[in-house]
């Protein structure tokens, strides 16, 4: 069972206000119990009243700072929602998803998608002097 529906009006306050946020923090670092579940536990669908999107955000933003997953129905949600937000609104939204571990994964491992490491390059000089871009063998096979 998720502890939204309990902690919403903690996590309303925590979004605009870093007294608040620290309240948060501290009640959920003295209760271990309701820690997994608000850090780790998933989202239902019928929760998502509970926030605006811009407090899901923040509340996907804190439990990533914690170590927990980005939720998929807060993402799929938060991607619907945010549409028509402002630019910066949705850049912030980009940058929770870039810095989620299992996105990463996702995306490194999609077919059609080269690997980092094979697209490294380095300047290799033909016998004209002048400098062409060709694979870095040394960082290719690492």
């Amino acid at each position: 069972m998720s502890l939204i529906r309990t902690t919403a009006v903690l996590i309303r306050r925590a979004a605009t206000d870093d007294g608040y946020a620290q309240e948060l923090l501290d009640a959920v670092n003295s209760d271990q119990a309701a820690f997994g579940p608000l850090v780790n536990g998933r989202t239902d669908e019928d929760e998502l009243h509970w926030l605006t999107p811009s407090q899901w955000l923040w509340f996907a933003r804190w439990r990533q700072d914690r170590g927990g997953p980005l939720d998929p129905v807060v993402l799929r949600y938060l991607d619907d929602a945010l549409l028509p937000a402002a630019r910066s609104i949705r850049f912030e939204f980009r940058g929770l998803v870039m810095r989620d571990p299992a996105s990463n994964d996702a995306a490194a491992s999609s077919p059609g998608r080269s690997s980092p490491r094979s697209m490294i390059t380095a300047p290799h000089k033909s016998g004209n002097g002048s400098h062409r871009s060709q694979p870095n063998e040394t960082s290719a096979r690492r």
